[in-house]
């Protein structure tokens, strides 16, 4: 029998303490004058967090910014400062938590640059209003961090909007805050100073700030935000990293702008190829074109189409042609195949199923091997079911058949049953519209007599 000591148990390990969020909203509403400008809005922002708001004019970004900071009490839900709500907060405490930047703001009294930005440390005073002991270090460091040292003793009202602008940012930084809210603070600068204070963000954000910045500029956005939220008309359409969340269908989505999505340093750029639906051509969303392409030869009036707002969806086109690349980088709906092989049966089915849905198939200037001859095919069984059949003839039909004279056969054979020939891209794309307007219009004359 053991005559040792009895076992001792080991304590058990402390559970790993749980950081709350430095802000979060919970069923935020706010209704202004009828108008709802926040709508049941659930956001987290941990951290740490260095969060972009995206979001077309009116869609609730500034709201939601004045929310965050307690500046606008809202008509529904909850804003919780590190997990304790922000009404039992007193106004002292979040100024030295919470540095906001506003979208506008009035700089008429004749103080120095200097003795503005000093009023970013009212929140650390002391007794009888007197400048904190790191105060002076704070304005300074403020002042080089938006290279505004030599404007220091210059009066705020004799400077131009873009240097109070970074007068304004230097002041809220000068707060030392743990949070920064800034509302479009790249407006009014030049790109040069718009890229010294997204950098310095990021350096703040580096040392464990935690910034949350609405901006325009989705570009700015994508490159140094490590997160974005992105509005539409009062609620939250998505969140998530910027190479999630800005993908050609999405900004369609919220911003009703078709655009190109490539990749710049690992990072999402976006390039914007079209104008808003709203301004698109007459009857354009009404109108399924196809365009049946190879090779290239499609991308002119893809993206003319586009520019339109038409969505077009194509095919049959290699992974490895620029066709496909633009489909791709358009979100628009595209079928491929392999390159230097005949089209499978499956394929050629998939192909069909798009044509059949369409109102106008196109026939870009491809080349025609025995690979892709179906393709002629097709739109011969499109224009015998009533669709309309657009055929661009130049280069001539004898200098792209490699197929012993048989695509240039079935190509009259479309001719001489209706299709429409177009010499160029320009004739095409003005058949394509005058046909969408035609439809447009034959719709609402039908809905008129309903």
């Amino acid at each position: 029998m053991s005559t040792g000591s009895p076992a001792q148990t080991a304590p058990p390990h402390p559970a790993p303490e749980t950081v709350p969020p430095a802000l979060e909203a919970r069923g935020l509403s706010v209704i202004r004058a009828e108008r709802t400008l926040l709508d049941a809005v659930d956001l987290t922002v941990d951290a740490g967090a260095f969060l972009g708001i995206l979001g077309p004019n009116g869609s609730g970004k500034t709201t939601l910014l004045r929310c965050l900071a307690g500046a606008l009490e809202p008509s529904g839900g909850e804003v919780s400062l590190a997990g304790r709500p922000l009404s039992a907060h007193d106004r002292p405490a979040i100024a030295r938590a919470i540095g906001v930047v506003p979208q506008t703001f009035t700089l008429d009294f004749k103080f120095t640059v200097e003795e503005v930005v000093a009023l970013g440390r009212y929140p650390h005073r002391g007794s009888w209003g007197r400048m904190d002991t790191e105060g002076d270090e704070a304005v300074e460091r403020a002042l080089a961090d938006l290279s505004i040292q030599d404007l220091a003793h210059r009066p705020v009202t004799e400077l131009s909007g873009g240097e109070r602008q970074r007068v304004l940012i230097a002041q809220t930084l000068a707060q030392e805050t743990p949070i920064l809210l800034l509302d479009e603070p790249l407006n009014n600068l030049d790109l040069n100073h718009q890229l010294e204070v997204m950098q310095v963000l990021t350096r703040l954000n580096a040392e464990g700030r935690t910034v949350v910045v609405v901006v325009h500029d989705i570009n700015m956005a994508a490159q140094y935000c490590a997160d974005l939220v992105l509005l539409s008309s009062g609620r939250v359409a998505a969140h998530g990293s910027p190479g999630a969340l800005l993908t050609p269908e999405v900004l369609l989505d919220v911003f009703s702008t078709r655009v190109t999505v490539h990749r710049q340093g690992g990072r999402p750029y976006v390039t914007p190829v079209s104008v808003s639906r709203r301004r698109a051509a007459a009857g354009a969303e009404g109108l399924q074109v196809h365009l049946i392409t190879g090779g290239g030869a499609g991308v002119d009036i893809l993206q003319e189409l586009v520019h339109l707002g038409f969505s077009p969806s194509l095919g049959v086109v290699s992974v490895f042609d620029s066709d496909y690349e633009a489909a791709q980088s358009l979100g628009l709906t595209v079928v491929s195949a392999p390159p230097f092989q005949p089209l499978s049966p499956e394929t050629v089915r998939e192909h069909e199923d798009l044509v059949s849905e369409a109102d106008c198939v196109v026939l870009a200037p491809q080349v025609y091997g025995e690979g892709n001859l179906a393709d002629l095919e097709v739109a011969g069984r499109a224009l015998a079911g009533g669709a309309a059949v657009i055929v661009l003839t130049v280069p001539a039909i004898e200098t792209r058949d490699l197929a012993g004279g048989r695509a240039a056969v079935l190509q009259q054979a479309l001719l001489d049953g209706g299709a429409v020939p177009a010499p160029d891209v320009g004739s095409a794309v003005t058949e394509i519209c005058g046909l969408a307007l035609r439809r447009a219009e034959a719709t609402t004359d039908s809905d008129a007599g309903d």
